[in-house]
């Protein structure tokens, strides 16, 4: 039986370092996010095979859906986050969301994530943390299915 080498067996620092082992040929294929992807992609040292996504990204239309691939649906992505200690003062917590939603809107910053070809989303405090809860409860039933948890 043939396995596949994926760039999750390879320990890295991120999606460079496994981008750099799939060019190289040490694994078979990684996840990264399509920007990150995409300089080695356009000189064809890569290739993307879907993107998981509920539908194409208008910056990639080339690249299917995973649906469109397997048929099933199934989407994730990358986020970012500002956090903070907890026990974080009231009036430090409202200038940090303040000024974070102040960049979040600034045209600066939508137009770089659209050219880069990054969604956006924003999230106040109590919406992103029950984001994270429940991708920490999806997460944690994908490793299980897999065996991999401990």
């Amino acid at each position: 039986m043939e396995y596949l080498r994926v760039g999750q067996d390879v320990l890295s620092e991120g999606a460079a370092p496994g981008l750099q082992e799939l060019a190289a040929g040490g694994v078979d294929f990684v996840f990264s996010s399509l920007p990150e992807s995409e300089s080695m992609r356009q000189s064809d040292r890569v290739r993307s095979l879907a993107v998981f996504a509920e539908e194409r990204l208008d910056a990639f239309p080339d690249i299917p859906t995973a649906e469109e691939i397997t048929g099933d649906p199934w989407a994730a992505g990358t986020w970012r986050g500002v956090v903070g200690p907890a026990g974080l003062p009231g009036d430090v917590r409202e200038t940090l969301v303040e000024a974070s939603q102040a960049v979040y809107e600034s045209e600066e910053f939508q137009s770089f994530m659209a050219d880069q070809g990054f969604g956006t989303q924003w999230k106040g405090p109590e919406d992103f943390r029950d984001f994270m809860a429940e991708a920490d409860d999806n997460n944690a039933e994908i490793i299980d299915k897999l065996g991999l948890a401990e």
